[in-house]
């Protein structure tokens, strides 16, 4: 396996793991009540919003020619690194 293969395959390991745990916290969300439940929703859409942003990094860097890759792999892992702190802030709150 290539190292942009091994690259996209534990990215996507990674998207897995934070979609799962997103997953979770969404379905705490709507036990909610209130007010509460609408100022998780609003940071719920923020976190949709990383994480769909991630899943464009992933699909990026397969078309990607190797004069982009190393811009896009920079990109990218910022981009997981604000869905996994919005995920794990997320979860400090609940």
């Amino acid at each position: 396996m290539s190292k942009r293969d091994e690259f996209i395959e534990n990215a996507k390991d990674m998207l897995d793991n934070l979609n799962t745990e997103a997953d979770e916290l969404e379905e705490k969300i709507q036990q909610a009540q209130g007010d509460t439940k609408a100022k998780y929703e609003e940071q719920m859409a923020a976190m949709r919003q990383h994480r769909q942003a991630s899943q464009d990094y992933i699909n990026s860097l397969k078309q990607a020619g190797e004069d982009k890759w190393q811009e896009l792999t920079n990109q990218a892992e910022h981009t997981w690194k604000v869905f996994q702190d919005s995920v794990n802030y997320f979860k400090s709150r609940l």
